[in-house]
């Protein structure tokens, strides 16, 4: 009597999904104008607009991605245009205190 043949198990291959380094651009609206470079030895991470020529740089570690330095300067974009109270720090935007009394009713 004979054994029976087993069937090959088919290994699959793991995408990895991979993250993008080209962005739009908040101020002049242009699809993948925005560039993330990456300088690992310096410990910086640099973005530039080819179409309007904006740059910001932030610093990074071993484990930031170009998302996490696009990320860093749209709030950093954000905090500047907040508005500021006389003593120079970011006015709470968030009506907290019309939940509260909406939900004592």
């Amino acid at each position: 009597m004979g054994r029976r043949k087993s069937r090959r198990k088919v290994i699959k291959k793991k995408v990895d999904n991979k993250l993008p380094t080209t962005f739009k651009c908040p101020s002049c609206s242009h699809a993948s104008s925005v560039e993330c470079i990456l300088n690992k030895k310096k410990s910086e991470g640099e973005i530039r607009c080819r179409i309007c020529d904006i740059q910001f740089k932030c610093e990074i570690n071993e484990l930031t991605a170009p998302v996490d330095v696009y990320s860093d300067w749209l709030d950093s974009r954000e905090e500047t245009s907040r508005p500021q109270d006389e003593f120079g720090e970011a006015e709470d935007l968030s009506e907290e205190g019309d939940l509260a009394d909406d939900v004592s009713d």
